[in-house]
Formats: C-alpha cells, structure tokens, sequence
C-alpha cells in the first residue's frame, strides 16, 4: 500500500494527504504573495477604483481579494495535484517550505 508524507505526517489516501497540502498554502500565502500577482498581472478594478495591492483590495473589496487568493492557491494546488497523479515524488511545496513524498 502506497503511504503519503507531508510535514511529518502519514496518509494512506493521497486526497488527504493534498487537503493538509491546500492548508499549509492557505496558512502560508501572505499578502506579498498577493501584491507579486497583481504586479504581473496588472491591478483590479472595483467599484471604479483601481486597486494595485493586496492590502487595498482586502480593505475595499474583501470578497475580490478572497476570490484572487482561491484562484492562486488553486493555481498551486493544480501543479502539485498533476504532479502527484503522475507519481512526481517528491513534490516541493511552494509557500509552505516542505515536500510531498511517497513510499513508491
């Protein structure tokens, strides 16, 4: 039976193993992260205004600033997912500073 170890922990079942993966991202993106997104793809615009970092969108518009940083982490979540069901261990985890690995 193929075992999972992410962060000092075991899984049997891979999606689980990807739900602590999602968690540790989620804890880990910091709004840098966020304002390094908007630098590269150009700021948002809401209610009119033109919003250029992570701090004046969390400000103005909460729900667009929780939209943007779902969409990042499942951007990431996406790579280490196709990674992991192609058997690409071990898996270096962006933003948390740990591995995936596998015992295969």
């Amino acid at each position: 039976m193929e075992m999972y170890y992410y962060d000092g922990r075991s899984y049997r079942d891979i999606r689980d193993a990807l739900d602590a993966v999602r968690d540790d991202i989620d804890f880990s993106l910091g709004d840098s992260d966020i304002d390094f997104y908007l630098r590269e793809n150009g700021p948002v615009i809401s209610d009119g205004e033109e919003l250029r970092t992570a701090s004046a969108l969390k400000r103005t518009d909460y729900g667009l600033y929780r939209s943007i940083r779902d969409e990042l982490i499942d951007m990431v979540m996406s790579e280490i997912r196709e990674g992991a069901m192609a058997g690409e261990f071990p898996i270096r985890i962006p933003f948390a500073d740990t591995v995936l690995e596998s015992s295969e």
